[in-house]
């Protein structure tokens, strides 16, 4: 099983095979906050409703949507400090262990035992 971080996502909707050759054959598992903030992005780059709708809809169809308890959001501000995490970050790494790794393009996860981070830079 593999966690989707919100840049997972994205980097999806923008066809990236780096990611697809990570997820492909694994049960995914998206944190509810990941998913608010794929869209809180995706409509600041000026994505329709109406696209929004249609991939966050495929989020739910791929991945099975993990909801914040108050055990993962007290965890998640206790890894927010100790990893120099943001807060939504600390969250989604909450649900993480050495079984469930979380996939990302976000350098705050490099390096981090349990992620899997992918460097999308470096094609550029």
């Amino acid at each position: 099983m593999l966690i989707m971080d919100t840049s997972a996502w994205l980097a999806m909707f923008d066809a990236s095979s780096e990611i697809r050759g990570v997820i492909e054959h694994e049960d995914l598992l998206t944190p509810s906050i990941a998913v608010a903030e794929v869209a809180k992005i995706l409509k600041q780059r000026g994505n329709s409703d109406e696209i929004i709708d249609s991939l966050i809809s495929k989020i739910k169809r791929e991945s099975a949507i993990l909801p914040l308890d108050e055990n993962n959001a007290a965890l998640a501000g206790v890894l927010s400090i100790k990893n120099h995490f943001d807060f939504v970050d600390g969250v989604i790494y909450s649900y993480a262990s050495k079984d469930r790794k979380v996939v990302s393009t976000d350098s705050d996860f490099k390096n981090k035992p349990f992620a899997i981070y992918i460097d999308l830079r470096k094609k550029k």
